[in-house]
C-alpha cells in the first residue's frame, strides 16, 4: 500500500502500543523504516531475526509479560489491541503441537500473512515443536493458488492451513482436468 495509506492504517496502532520492535515482511521493511524513521522503533524481518542481523535485544521474559499485541481489523473503527502474554503463547503453541502431533520432522507450509493469527502460528509453533515450515509469498498464492497446492505435493507437506475463502479460491482457479494430478497428503 501507499505510505500515506499505510501510515493512516498503522498510525493509531503505533500510538496505542508504542512498540520497541515491529516485525514486518521483507517486502515492506524499507517502507516501514522510512515511514517510522523518527520513532525509536526497531523494524525487523523474520530473516533478520533468524540471521541475527536485527538490531534488537530479545531478553528472556516472564510468563506474565506481554509477548505481543494482536490487533483487530479496524473495519468498524480504529484497530483495538488485545494483550497476549508469553504464557498465552506458550499454552496455545503446546495445545497446537499436541492436537496436531507436531514434532521434529513434520513438514508444514503457509502463505498466510504474519499479522493473521494462523500465519503467526506457523512462525511460533515450530519454536515449540521443531517442525519445518516452508513459507510462500502471499502474492504467489493470490496470483496462482496452484503454487500452494504444488508446494504441498512437492515438499510432502503434512500441515497447512487457510481460511475458507482460500479453499474456495483454489476450487475456482484450479482446473484438475488440465493439470497433472497432485498428492495432497
Amino acid at each position: 500500500p501507499s505510505s500515506r495509506r499505510l501510515e493512516a492504517r498503522l498510525g493509531p496502532i503505533l500510538a496505542d502500543c508504542t512498540p520497541e520492535l515491529v516485525l514486518v515482511e521483507s517486502a515492506a521493511a524499507e517502507q516501514a523504516r522510512e515511514m517510522w524513521a523518527d520513532h525509536p522503533i526497531v523494524i525487523a524481518t523474520l530473516e533478520e531475526l533468524a540471521e541475527g542481523s536485527a538490531k534488537c535485544e530479545l531478553d528472556g521474559a516472564a510468563e506474565t509479560q506481554i509477548a505481543f499485541l494482536q490487533y483487530t481489523s479496524g473495519s468498524t473503527g480504529n484497530p483495538k489491541g488485545v494483550v497476549v502474554t508469553h504464557r498465552n503463547v506458550a499454552d496455545n503453541m503446546r495445545r497446537i503441537c499436541r492436537a496436531w502431533d507436531l514434532k521434529v520432522g513434520t513438514r508444514g507450509a503457509s502463505w498466510l500473512p504474519l499479522y493473521h493469527d494462523m500465519g503467526l502460528a506457523f512462525v511460533l509453533t515450530p519454536i515449540f515443536s521443531g517442525f519445518e515450515v516452508t513459507f510462500l509469498p502471499q502474492a504467489a498464492f493470490l496470483r496462482s493458488p496452484e503454487t500452494w497446492l504444488r508446494a504441498i505435493d512437492e515438499f510432502e507437506i503434512e500441515l497447512t492451513g487457510a481460511p475458507n475463502f482460500a479453499l474456495d479460491y483454489c476450487v475456482r482457479r484450479f482446473d484438475l482436468q488440465a493439470r497433472p494430478p497432485l498428492r495432497l497428503h
